[in-house]
């Protein structure tokens, strides 16, 4: 298992392993920095790590064999003012976020972490992170939505074309997270009720 987060006070990225789950150990504190939480995907036998940068908002990515030592450093010209997303598709790194100035939903491709293209940028509007999530052959691009907050889904068998959205009528105060559980998909968020409770739903995508 890794995880990946921003630090308190230098927003320092930071990365940490664990073979069960529960005892971490080998923390590592990068160089870079980011405002926004990073997000982790694995592409072959290579660990990817992307994040925004602090001060031009561009997406940057990094690639490690071990969770370790963390190499071949790539800058994108795209910029984000939330965390990106990040899962592999088969061969194929998807890295999805939410554009500047517009709002709108992005999605590339690359099939080394380093050079992307196919550039998506759907109809779709979010104030958050958007999350991606892989199950199978297929993709799955979950955001909340602006001004009703809803929370939505998209899916696609290529990275490319997203199609057969489903709103629900559960409303967040910031992005959802995505995750599967036997044949379900997993929707966690946080509720809009005054106590901000967190919350999860199984559903089945067929």
């Amino acid at each position: 298992y890794f995880v990946a987060w921003t630090g308190v006070g230098n927003n320092q990225l930071n990365v940490m392993r664990s073979a069960n789950g529960v005892n971490w150990d080998n923390k590592v504190t990068l160089a870079d920095t980011s405002l926004s939480s990073p997000a982790l995907a694995v592409l072959g036998n290579r660990l990817c790590i992307a994040w925004r940068g602090v001060g031009n908002n561009r997406l940057n990515l990094m690639q490690s064999g071990d969770g370790m030592t963390w190499q071949n450093k790539v800058t994108l010209g795209d910029t984000t003012t939330s965390g990106p997303a990040l899962a592999a598709l088969g061969s194929r790194l998807l890295i999805g976020w939410r554009g500047v100035g517009n709002d709108r939903l992005n999605v590339m491709r690359s099939t080394n972490g380093a050079s992307f293209s196919g550039k998506v940028t759907l109809g779709e509007t979010t104030v958050s992170r958007p999350q991606l999530l892989v199950r199978g052959n297929r993709a799955f691009l979950s955001w909340q939505g602006v001004g009703n907050r809803f929370l939505n889904i998209l899916s696609s068998g290529d990275g490319a074309a997203w199609v057969n959205k489903f709103t629900s009528r559960e409303t967040c105060i910031d992005g959802p997270a995505l995750s599967e559980l036997g044949n379900n998909l997993v929707w966690g968020w946080t509720g809009t009720n005054a106590a901000h409770n967190l919350n999860t739903t199984l559903f089945n995508w067929a």
